[in-house]
């Protein structure tokens, strides 16, 4: 079996909160990206073919046709997944990556004794797959010695192991997938007719990329997102003329191209938080020459476009997901917690994505350090209240080492909580004194006021705030100082430590699940 491939769908396959324009189509591929009109025809005949399944009852073979990186084999599992088989075995079968004289004994299993090796019963991947679904990827490409007993197995549903004199029954989904013309490939003899004819009782096109049109700026968005997420840097968008180029391009490589391409520009853009079209190096076809000539932002609106695309990308995940938080942030590729804090940045309300809307929410005011039950009042911002409350914690930052203060605001930030940093105990207390936080993260050995001293100031001002302090330290304590602080609740973590590390204690301490 061979790796899974590039995703062109979200990492949800099946998320019954998504709507579609199509009722049928919509519980079937939720996640499927895009609107074309050949996206559209796939959702709709694989709706109605589902429909009609029922349980113990025998499903059509499916062949699904596509170009090289259009993304069959997801669509293959997704289908899978939408079935009544979703919870029985999917068998994904490469017939292009495994050699001819294994290929056989991995789909129809060795008896023990069939040849010198053949030391114990191996079952085959055919029998593997009994109860759900195979899928045959590249089945143009099977061998002609093979193609006889596939169709054997298609029609009479059983399998006979190598060595074996006894067929047994399996009760499988047949799902292939090809890049060629298999009914050319019947007419020169390369491929069987009768098995071509067995396969296409049900053929699903996919068309490719360049024949999606707008679908190619969601699956841009939704891929960029994904990046993004994945290694940890901040949101980039793409500039209307790298949108513009990538319109205007072919895409050989389809999908997989697509996603390969914004993945390593995510990595090779450095601070650039536009992605313009010379970032994409893609060669500019007359359509995208036409719209970058008047495609080109005026110089310092950068920040509005990243602003307006993000706010779009966030509203759009959200009606699609009916304001589903956890939905939509899988949708997006992001945390849950930096979809909630962006929601509060662009001034997102539930009135945005078509639920009922409610007033907005107050920022938290300024105020005295001696007035401890209003900080904790206002030591939250909440937009939304539903069980998925939309709630942004203030916390701040004491560190002398401005490299590890910054490190430690983006991880907080990234947890979806609002940031302050101090750079010494008595600047941190000033800051204390102004206004009001919800958790206070601190370095024990700093100039001036040290963490000690720091956190014997807020027992004794903010007693609210004792139970909410988490030390961030490179060195071991004293065991006084540690049987102190220990019997206080509060946490010591030592540095060097992981990203899930500091998430764990600040959700604990502020009350949340992990």
């Amino acid at each position: 079996m061979k790796e899974r491939r590039e995703q062109f769908v979200s990492p949800s396959m099946v998320d019954s909160d998504s709507p579609f324009k199509r009722p049928q189509a919509q519980r079937v591929l939720p996640d499927l990206i895009g609107e074309s009109a050949g996206v559209t025809n796939l959702r709709a005949q694989v709706a109605h073919l589902l429909s009609r399944q029922s349980h113990g009852g025998r499903l059509p073979t499916l062949l699904i046709l596509g170009e090289t990186g259009t993304g069959k084999g997801l669509l293959a599992h997704a289908i899978h997944q939408a079935s009544i088989r979703a919870a029985q075995p999917f068998v994904d079968i490469d017939c292009a990556s495994i050699p001819e004289t294994l290929l056989e004994a991995e789909l129809f299993g060795v008896e023990r004794g069939a040849f010198t090796d053949a030391r114990q019963t191996k079952l085959g991947l055919l029998q593997t797959a009994s109860g759900g679904t195979i899928f045959l990827d590249e089945v143009g490409l099977l061998p002609k010695s093979l193609q006889g007993k596939l169709l054997k197995v298609v029609e009479e549903r059983g399998v006979r192991r190598l060595g074996s004199t006894r067929t047994e029954v399996v009760d499988l989904w047949v799902l292939a997938a090809t890049n060629v013309d298999l009914a050319a490939a019947t007419r020169d003899g390369s491929f069987r007719e009768d098995l071509y004819h067995r396969l296409a009782a049900v053929t699903l096109i996919l068309p490719p990329l360049r024949a999606r049109g707008g679908d190619i700026p969601l699956l841009a968005d939704y891929f960029l997102a994904r990046a993004c997420a994945e290694y940890r840097l901040p949101l980039k968008v793409l500039a209307p003329d790298a949108q513009a180029a990538m319109l205007a391009y072919q895409w050989p490589g389809n999908v997989r191209q697509l996603a390969n391409m914004l993945e390593r520009v995510v990595l090779l853009s450095g601070d650039d938080a536009v992605i313009s079209a010379g970032l994409l190096a893609l060669p500019a076809g007359p359509a995208a020459a036409r719209y970058v000539a008047s495609a080109h932002p005026a110089p310092g609106h950068h920040r509005s476009i990243i602003e307006t695309f993000e706010r779009e990308r966030v509203v759009e995940a959200l009606r699609r997901t009916h304001g589903n938080i956890t939905a939509a942030a899988a949708r997006l590729g992001l945390p849950r917690n930096t979809l909630r804090y962006r929601m509060l940045k662009l001034r997102i309300g539930s009135e945005d994505f078509g639920e009922t809307p409610v007033p907005p929410s107050k920022p938290p005011a300024k105020m005295s350090g001696n007035s401890a039950a209003r900080a904790k009042d206002h030591a939250t911002i909440s937009i939304r209240p539903s069980e998925d409350e939309v709630i942004v914690h203030h916390v701040l930052v004491v560190e002398d080492d401005p490299a590890v203060r910054n490190f430690l605001t983006d991880l907080l930030t990234e947890f979806g909580h609002h940031v302050e940093s101090a750079r010494s105990g008595s600047e941190a207390l000033s800051l204390l004194d102004e206004r009001s936080y919800a958790l206070i993260l601190t370095d024990l050995r700093m100039p001036d006021t040290d963490g000690e001293g720091l956190y014997q100031k807020i027992a004794q001002t903010w007693p609210h705030l004792a139970s909410r302090v988490i030390f961030v330290t490179g060195d071991t304590p004293s065991p006084a100082l540690a049987m102190f602080f220990g019997a206080r609740n509060v946490p010591i973590i030592r540095k060097p430590f992981t990203r899930i590390e500091l998430q764990r204690v600040v959700e604990r301490i502020l009350g949340r699940e992990s």
